[in-house]
């Protein structure tokens, strides 16, 4: 595999460069010591033209970004990543046009398929609603009927309003004026929000806020305990600080991980998973795999 041609920053390869994306690039240079030369030319490149515009943080920042080495765990991890990003591409998600459709989607997606919170999202923007005064202000059993395909609505018609509640009360429903108080006051702030758990403030916080933050649900625990990173009892902070410990905290990376992580839950790692098609089957050695697959 050639790992330059698939180093997560050309992937990404954004409209806005930034010295914390270069970092990552640098640290799967430095790691894996296999790019390809046109690989490491446009890195080289995007980094002059960082430079140039004068818009890194600072130089003593990147550098230390630049210097960090990945740990034993986080090349597995990265490699895991690579291997995931090589067999779906970019996720490019979260689905929403705009971060308070974010934060909507984040509360409708509790326990039910995005298709069905896409319909929900859909009935809310036809009726020229998908504002956070608005939703606010509706009557909570006209807002129960229009996000109603997202199932348990009445529910989640509570819980966003809670959540809006928050928004509303709290920051004059301002969206930026509560991304803009730091990570852990964030997180503590959604967490307060009755029906607002860890992955529900984290998905806010990462793909609304633009925030580093690590998100796990039920496809992130499957394959991290296949894969034995951790125990079958492990609990959210764990998972999630595992990421944060070893994996470079970049809300882009951190991203697509998540989300090729969904993917490799939904068609390969499922409850009776299909690992010899699943693009991280190198990743075991071969009991493992009989073990999983229940073959004798």
């Amino acid at each position: 595999m050639n790992y330059g041609c698939h180093c997560w920053l050309v992937q990404q390869c954004s409209p806005k460069i930034t010295a914390s994306k270069l970092a990552v690039a640098h640290i799967q240079l430095n790691s894996r010591g296999g790019a390809d030369e046109p690989t490491r030319h446009r890195i080289y490149e995007m980094e002059n033209a960082v430079q140039t515009a004068n818009s890194a943080p600072n130089a003593s920042d990147l550098f230390c970004i630049l210097m960090k080495r990945l740990s034993p765990t986080g090349e597995h991890l990265m490699d895991m990543y690579t291997a995931m990003s090589d067999a779906f591409g970019h996720r490019n998600w979260w689905p929403g046009d705009t971060p308070f459709e974010v934060c909507v989607g984040a509360v409708l997606t509790q326990n039910t398929a995005w298709k069905n919170v896409a319909k929900a999202i859909r009935n809310l923007t036809h009726r020229g609603v998908l504002d956070p005064l608005a939703l606010y202000h509706m009557p909570l059993n006209d807002l129960a009927e229009l996000i109603r395909p997202s199932g348990y609505y009445n529910i989640k018609a509570r819980r966003l309003r809670n959540l809006l509640a928050l928004l509303v009360e709290n920051y004059g429903g301002d969206l930026d004026a509560l991304f803009s108080i730091p990570v852990d006051a964030l997180r503590e702030e959604l967490l307060s929000v009755k029906g607002v758990g860890k992955e529900t403030a984290d998905s806010i916080i990462l793909y609304a806020a633009q925030k580093p933050i690590f998100v796990v649900d039920a496809y992130t625990k499957r394959v991290l305990q296949r894969h034995g990173f951790v125990d079958e009892d492990a609990d959210y902070d764990a998972m999630q600080e595992l990421f944060h410990l070893h994996v470079p905290q970049e809300v882009a990376l951190y991203n697509d991980f998540h989300a090729q992580f969904v993917a490799v839950g939904h068609h390969y790692c499922k409850k009776k998973p299909l690992c010899r098609q699943c693009p991280l089957s190198t990743f075991h050695d071969e009991p493992t795999l009989m073990r999983l697959v229940g073959e004798s």
